[in-house]
């Protein structure tokens, strides 16, 4: 074994490297450091005499046995000037963990070159490994040779045979169409046998093939048909260990743009089959055109077939409708053979209430499954593409998975008392990234709680997946705020949560629905709670939360959501939009644009108000928004008035205050144009939020509101 060992030394030393700049020793100005008992040590870092300094970013590269961490200290009590203080800059990833491998970053004091620095170490006894700083020159270009600038091996206790592990310094890709291109460059990439994406916490991956791979580069590629978030990427090599590197996302290049403001879905004749609880979800796919990528919305929904029979109803299959996310949201196309319900197994019966989440390189849709006992079980199927229709978005038929039962929760009631005997009741799942825990996934549900007194209402649960599957759930509780002590609503259904548009992470709404028979009610049927800007969306405390809130109270006098129940809301880019299935109707799925001031919001642009004097020969006169998109830097109003007579426009803030006037002077007969490039009398830009319009005459006065985006 000893010689073997030395032979890889030599090899070492023979191995052909690009001129170096930098010295590694120990503090003992030796090349390797033998020691018996757990003890702290120096290594010098040193930037040639013909060189400006080191670079403001290097690493430092180990392998070891005996060491499964590597423990450094700053050397703050150096009084040399050239001496630079380290400190490390991210943590380890999982993978360089497992493979007792780190690379450790390191910066310059202040920004600024300096010549030599000094890390403090503490080994174990009977431990031994190997040292190499690696380091980037940013001031070459990406291809100029000598950009990479290795130091020598330094060893402790004679080293290990073990090769380095790569140094990723830069990943970066190209992503132009469904083609993923990922390029590497560091130090040691040849040795890469395997390349791989994957999330913070292994629950998603994605496989590369290796297309180019030398010592100081390497390129790997795959068909990803999705927009990918924030990932690593994990390479293998030939001993078994990993190493990996973070790679960022891809970037939304083409927002939507959407016209309008409220919209009427209708996917099929309503006589026949009527949409119930959907989901409601924005993707951007490839067209397979160069850097051509384009934005789609979705809704995929219940089918409940219309039953001859009174009382009966069929819901054993969903629905997919899409839009162009260039679009104004009227123009949908429908596929209904989405999705089925099983031909035996735990959906049999029916299945409901879908909703869908993107991990990684895969759609999850997560929904209700009832099997032939009326048993309820959460569910999951999953699909590589969410595109338009069956031939693109095959959903997993053979990857039915149970994900959560009614017996695997950690509350209320596990299985049906009599009477009556009703089936394990759980359902309505809800998924979304849990905004905590980068790569976790939470889902809200609903099921029975119990009390002393026997009543059985539903609560709203929450679960979160466990790290590195989508399959395994832990219950993590349920919303004491939403139980009957602190709600007192016996049939709550179809749970969401939204943040408020400000924050993208505060200000949280709970909202969901109140289901009754009595239709009556229907027209008031949705509820929520609030959280406080400091509140996790996973604190389940009651005092986390507000009691219930009608939506249509805090809407008031705005009447959108008369018969609404099951909504859900979406974020597409910049905007908010707010759905739900009209139960009061039942003519289709409504939507609406949310307008954000703040933590508030509204929906739709509000009517526009007339307040005349008795007996006003003006009261034809209009004041109208002309096409008005929140996004625009130019708001247009159109005043049509029937006769010449004096004007004034100006623009109020939610507090009242007046920010501009655009008009104070006669204007003629019929219509008049008055544009507003979105500054303040003083020439400052209007931030977003909520602005009103007010047209003051002789006789009256007209008014409207309107939401601005930046």
């Amino acid at each position: 074994m000893a010689r073997m060992h030395w032979l890889f030394l030599a090899l070492l030393l023979a191995l052909p490297s690009p001129a170096r700049a930098i010295a590694l020793n120990w503090a003992s100005a030796g090349s390797n450091l033998d020691f018996a008992h757990t003890t702290q040590c120096t290594l010098l870092v040193t930037a040639d005499v013909d060189e400006s300094g080191l670079a403001k970013e290097w690493r430092l590269l180990w392998v070891a046995r005996g060491c499964p961490e590597l423990n450094t200290v700053v050397d703050s009590l150096t009084n040399d000037p050239d001496v630079g203080e380290p400190a490390v800059a991210d943590q380890p990833s999982l993978s360089e963990q497992d493979g007792h491998i780190r690379t450790v970053h390191f910066s310059s004091p202040n920004g600024t070159a300096t010549r030599r620095a000094r890390i403090h170490l503490t080994l174990p006894a009977g431990s031994s490994g190997n040292f190499q700083v690696v380091e980037l020159n940013s001031s070459s270009g990406l291809d100029s040779p000598g950009r990479l600038k290795r130091s020598a091996v330094v060893t402790f206790n004679g080293g290990v045979s073990r090769p380095m592990p790569p140094a990723i310094l830069e990943a970066t890709s190209v992503h132009a169409t469904s083609q993923l291109s990922v390029t590497l460059r560091g130090a040691g990439l040849g040795t890469t046998t395997a390349v791989s994406l994957g999330g913070p916490d292994r629950s998603w991956q994605q496989e590369l093939e290796v297309v180019v791979a030398d010592d100081s580069t390497l390129t790997a590629t795959a068909d990803v048909p999705v927009a990918l978030p924030n990932a690593f990427v994990n390479l293998s090599l030939a001993d078994s260990t990993t190493t990996s590197a973070a790679l960022a996302g891809d970037v939304l290049v083409n927002p939507p743009i959407i016209k309008g403001n409220s919209w009427l879905v209708v996917p099929e004749d309503p006589n026949y089959v009527i949409p119930k609880d959907f989901a409601f979800v924005y993707n951007t796919v490839p067209t397979g055109v160069q850097n051509l990528w384009k934005n789609l919305f979705h809704i995929i929904y219940i089918r409940q077939f219309v039953h001859p029979v009174p009382g009966l109803y069929d819901e054993n299959s969903f629905g997919h409708i899409w839009s162009d996310g260039q679009n104004d949201l009227s123009t949908w196309h429908v596929d209904t053979l989405c999705f089925k319900s099983g031909a035996v197994g735990f959906d049999k019966l029916h299945v409901w209430a879908p909703s869908i989440v993107q991990n990684g390189n895969q759609y999850h849709m997560f929904y209700t499954g009832v099997d032939s006992a009326n048993d309820q079980r959460l569910m999951r199927v999953s699909s590589f593409r969410l595109d338009a229709g069956t031939r693109d978005t095959a959903w997993t038929n053979r990857g039915r998975t149970v994900v959560h039962t009614a017996l695997n929760k950690s509350w209320g009631l596990k299985a049906p008392t009599a009477p009556p005997q009703v089936g394990r009741e759980i359902r309505d799942p809800y998924v979304f990234p849990d905004p905590d825990s980068a790569g976790r996934i939470l889902m809200l549900y609903t099921s029975r709680d119990s009390f002393p007194d026997g009543a059985r209402p539903l609560a709203v649960g929450l679960a979160r997946n466990q790290s590195g599957t989508m399959s395994v759930w832990t219950d993590i509780g349920r919303y004491l705020a939403t139980t009957r002590p602190a709600a007192n609503i016996g049939q709550l259904e179809s749970p969401h949560v939204f943040p408020d548009s400000t924050s993208g992470n505060s200000g949280w709404r709970l909202m969901f629905t109140e289901a009754s028979g009595n239709k009556a009610r229907r027209t008031n049927s949705l509820q929520f709670i609030s959280a406080g800007a400091l509140t996790h969306v996973s604190d389940l405390s009651a005092s986390a939360w507000s009691v219930p809130d009608s939506l249509a109270g805090y809407l008031a006098p705005d009447t959108t959501v008369r018969g609404w129940v099951a909504s859900e809301q979406l974020r597409a880019g910049k905007i908010d939009f707010l759905a739900a299935q009209n139960a009061y109707n039942f003519d289709g799925i409504h939507i609406s644009r949310m307008y954000w001031t703040g933590s508030n919001f509204q929906l739709r642009v509000p009517s526009i108000v007339s307040v005349d004097h008795v007996g006003s020969r003006v009261s034809t006169l209009q004041l109208a928004l002309r096409n008005y998109s929140p996004e625009r830097r130019l708001v247009e109003f159109a005043i049509r008035a029937p006769s010449r007579l004096k004007v004034r426009l100006d623009l109020y803030d939610v507090m009242g205050r007046r920010i501009a006037t655009l008009i104070d002077r006669p204007i003629a007969a019929g219509e008049t144009t008055v544009r507003w490039d979105g500054a303040s009398s003083s020439g400052i830009s209007a931030q977003s939020g909520m602005y009103f319009a007010n047209l003051s005459f002789a006789g009256g006065t007209r008014s409207a509101s309107f939401s601005v985006i930046r």
